[in-house]
């Protein structure tokens, strides 16, 4: 398989429906009102268990496991094996389509999100909570974001915003995240042969916060916003000698990091077993952050 047809596929995955993969593994619904499916457990014993899913978040949460995820962390979960062997799996069951789409932070059918203000400094009590939460500075994001206004289904709301080199923005809120119009990665020249890859800018944030004598300050950035951009990304990042992935261990991140290595391994580097025991450079942080007054709690009360 070529380059193309691999991240094709890539998306393909990502794009199927996670209800649909359920039923052609003959486990049938119990309900399905179009918005929410629920199944019986296939990890639980009891038959109060059940697993449900999020059909416009493509997302499911077990009650056996007391867990969730995407359609890999499903399949990885359920058929015992590897990210490459479920891959296999997948391409067995349902064929490479020349028409694979991209999976977009907003569903095809929402409106786009659309910035029509912004103000350097995140001032709005409820994005500095969330900063907090997030174990990032408002220095730091005051230095890097902007707080910006956007319309969503005609209605108007603040995100902290991360600027892309096209001119859109990356938006973060406690809810989740968006991508305005037009969507793009950012990139940050360094004077090295190396470059540092995030996922997305909180990891990044956080990374400037805490950085590891390992991440050159000399070191290029690019941070991915979403794994829909690696492509377009990929002829900036074949410029450099070295290209440093600093991705979720999620089962997406996961898949993207074997993709990029499987082009070439001597190139791209796996720097995930910075955070091993956390899914992210900001996990981590918020980990550290509330072990740590676990241990000051403890030392009180002693």
């Amino acid at each position: 398989m070529d380059n193309k047809n691999t991240s094709n596929f890539l998306n393909q995955v990502y794009a199927l429906d996670l209800s649909e993969y359920l039923r052609s593994l003959n486990i049938v619904s119990i309900s399905d009102d179009g918005h929410r499916a629920v199944f019986p457990s296939p990890f639980g014993k009891e038959p109060h268990h059940f697993l449900s899913i999020d059909k416009v978040e493509n997302r499911f949460y077990d009650s056996a496991l007391q867990k969730g995820g995407n359609l890999i962390d499903f399949g990885m979960l359920y058929h015992q094996c590897s990210l490459p062997d479920f891959l296999e799996q997948i391409k067995t069951r349902f064929p490479l389509k020349s028409e694979a789409r991209d999976t977009p932070l907003v569903a095809p059918e929402q409106e786009p999100v659309t910035v029509f203000g912004m103000e350097k400094g995140i001032t709005a009590p409820h994005l500095l909570q969330y900063l907090e939460a997030l174990r990032i500075p408002p220095a730091i994001a005051n230095a890097h974001c902007h707080q910006v206004s956007y319309d969503y289904y005609g209605e108007n709301f603040e995100g902290i915003g991360f600027r892309n080199d096209a001119g859109g923005y990356a938006i973060i809120i406690p809810q989740g995240k968006l991508m305005s119009e037009p969507q793009d990665i950012s990139t940050k020249k360094g004077t090295s042969g190396k470059v540092d890859v995030y996922q997305d800018f909180t990891d990044y944030l956080n990374t400037i916060k805490t950085r590891d004598s390992v991440l050159k300050q000399d070191n290029s950035t690019v941070i991915l916003h979403d794994f829909s951009l690696f492509e377009k990304a990929r002829p900036h990042l074949e410029k450099f000698d070295q290209v440093n992935l600093h991705f979720h261990n999620s089962a997406e991140g996961r898949l993207h990091t074997q993709y990029a290595q499987w082009l070439d391994d001597k190139k791209y580097k796996d720097f995930s077993k910075l955070y091993a025991k956390h899914d992210s450079i900001t996990a981590m942080a918020i980990d550290k952050n509330r072990a740590e007054r676990e241990r000051l709690k403890n030392r009180h009360n002693l």
